[in-house]
């Protein structure tokens, strides 16, 4: 397992926790207007492919440097494409929720991306 990897998960697992506990207060409130799917769903989503993903960045740092900016360019070109993927089937087929999905979503995606970027950051500063 790569150095720093089971240190991700645990933050990942911490910041689904925040995510989630955002979701139901927003929700609770009146604020977010989705079920417990669509608040929460997206969020295993995230955890899972932002864990599989930063593990192979972490791969990718063993051997020459220009391999990881090649792969960590590639990997957030394709994690955007899927993500826009998924907000843009679930705004055609659910339209009633679109609003509030496409919101929550976007706050899910900044903070994984911020989480993971800042975690890259700190494990190269080390080296």
């Amino acid at each position: 397992m790569p150095a720093g990897f089971s240190r991700y998960i645990l933050i990942s697992f911490v910041l689904s926790l925040l995510c989630a506990s955002f979701a139901g207060l927003a929700a609770s409130k009146g604020i977010l207007v989705l079920s417990p799917t669509f608040r929460y769903g997206p969020l295993l989503f995230f955890f899972l492919l932002s864990c599989a993903l930063h593990y192979y960045l972490l791969r990718s740092t063993e051997g020459r440097p220009q391999r990881f900016v090649t792969a960590f360019m590639g990997v957030q070109a394709l994690k955007m494409f899927v993500h826009l993927l998924v907000m843009t089937i679930v705004g055609f087929v659910f339209p009633a929720i679109a609003v509030h999905f496409i919101i929550l979503y976007a706050v899910y995606y900044l903070s994984f991306t911020v989480v993971e970027t800042t975690s890259l950051m700190r494990l190269f500063l080390k080296k």
